[in-house]
């Protein structure tokens, strides 16, 4: 999909972007303390609750703070190191207007380049492709799954503990290419500590707090397999429900 940020490496200082105590120097926006730098992009159409946007950028420099990152309708964990990253967000809501508004703040200083967003591919048709993801099977509700520490099913759900894991390998029609983005979503109940989401060696930031959750996980290489794992793993102790996940096939 094309690449919907203009002057994303800042070639041409603060050309497309707004910001506040923000200098550009060396091909680099250097975000002062409290300072943010944002970019209104216009879609031919406004995106819908459960879209998601992948967005690529270079955190180069950080001075003690964590650096968020938003847009219109949905957010990402805190960055938390100086890295190349790739991430894609899940909208919690319905957009009410076609500008989708891509923002970087952080309390402290931080320098940031290489800014580029893309919209999910949507010629496909999308799946859930997770069994059992209410652990409800009649007589066997901890089926498709795998377990590690002590793991329960009872009242329709994976109770994990002891810094014990869930996960479910899944068989695709064809292996993730890159490009591709695979949404999460589950719901955290009985938490004690943290949860731990992974997918294939990708892994999305800590989960800290209960509810529905939805997430989305780019995919930066080819895969050789159809098969992925998607893991859940406890800090502590956590129960887990309604897991889905969705892949465009």
């Amino acid at each position: 999909m094309p690449n919907l940020v203009l002057n994303g490496d800042f070639s041409s200082r603060g050309d497309h972007w707004t910001f506040q105590t923000t200098s550009f120097d060396g091909n680099v926006a250097n975000v002062a303390n409290i300072g943010h730098i944002k970019q209104a992009i216009t879609l031919e159409a406004p995106l819908k609750k459960g879209d998601a946007v992948r967005i690529k950028f270079k955190v180069k420099a950080m001075y003690g703070s964590q650096v968020t990152v938003s847009v219109t309708g949905g957010s990402y964990p805190a960055i938390e190191k100086e890295d190349d990253h790739d991430i894609a967000i899940t909208l919690t809501e319905d957009m009410t207007t076609n500008v989708l508004t891509l923002k970087f703040q952080a309390t402290n200083a931080f320098t940031l380049d290489n800014v580029s967003l893309e919209l999910e591919n949507k010629s496909c048709t999308p799946k859930d492709v997770i069994k059992n993801g209410t652990f409800s099977n009649p007589g066997s509700p901890g089926e498709h799954w795998t377990t590690g520490g002590i793991t329960t099913f009872t009242n329709g759900k994976a109770n994990v503990a002891r810094v014990g894991h869930v996960k479910q390998l899944v068989t695709l029609d064809r292996p993730l290419v890159k490009g591709d983005i695979v949404k999460v979503n589950f719901t955290i109940s009985d938490l004690y500590g943290s949860v731990t989401v992974s997918l294939q060696g990708i892994s999305y930031p800590l989960f800290t707090t209960v509810g529905a959750k939805e997430l989305a996980l780019p995919i930066s290489s080819d895969h050789t397999t159809n098969e992925i794992t998607l893991k859940f793993q406890a800090s502590n102790a956590f129960g887990l429900d309604n897991v889905e996940m969705i892949v465009c096939l």
